[in-house]
């Protein structure tokens, strides 16, 4: 739909962009359920994996696309192949992984923390960019772009240390809070039950 043009309103774009992450977020349900302890972690499936990417990569030469806008490039199953294919890909080098690192690492703690800063990095990415409209007396219509950074060439290591470090932060501040708040609610009704 992107490439007809129709991602000038942005509606159009909803139920493409629903029905394919719809279908992902079953297929992270079915594995959650089904497949999480299963053995699928096996060298032959790691090669056709590699072979679908490498064939993909050979045959449309970019397999990039935009799930923002439905940015397919004339090619649906292309980007679901790749989806699926990468994830496994991921998957794959994250059970290998497993037992490199301990529980209290952390990346271990970072990858639990992962959905929180995958929710809020945009967020600090835009009080970034207030700083910087403020300090270098930007025009302050560049907030309402969402992909503006300031000089990403050179403040690429800002944007990706705060985008990354504030949310985990505050999902373990969050947590620790939350945690004390439970105590506190087991303490409190403890003591009505007492009474």
């Amino acid at each position: 739909m992107g490439n007809n043009g129709f991602n000038t309103h942005n509606w159009y774009v909803i139920l493409p962009r629903l029905l394919f992450s719809i279908g992902f977020f079953h297929l992270g349900h079915f594995f959650k359920i089904r497949l999480e302890n299963a053995n699928i972690y096996k060298s032959s499936y790691l090669a056709i994996a590699f072979l679908i990417q490498f064939y993909l990569l050979i045959r449309y030469q970019d397999i990039s696309y935009t799930l923002a806008w439905a940015e397919f490039k004339g090619h649906l199953f292309v980007p679901i192949l790749v989806s699926l294919t990468g994830i496994y890909l991921y998957l794959f080098i994250s059970k290998l992984l497993e037992n490199v690192f301990k529980e209290n690492d952390l990346l271990v703690r970072l990858g639990r923390n992962s959905l929180h800063v995958l929710a809020s990095h945009i967020f600090v990415f835009f009080i970034i960019n207030i700083y910087f409209i403020k300090t270098y007396n930007l025009d302050k219509s560049l907030l309402s772009n969402i992909w503006f950074s300031y000089m990403l060439d050179k403040n690429w290591p800002i944007y990706i240390s705060f985008g990354v470090l504030l949310p985990f932060a505050f999902s373990i501040m969050m947590r620790k809070i939350s945690t004390i708040a439970i105590k506190l609610l087991k303490q409190q009704s403890m003591l009505h039950i007492k009474k």
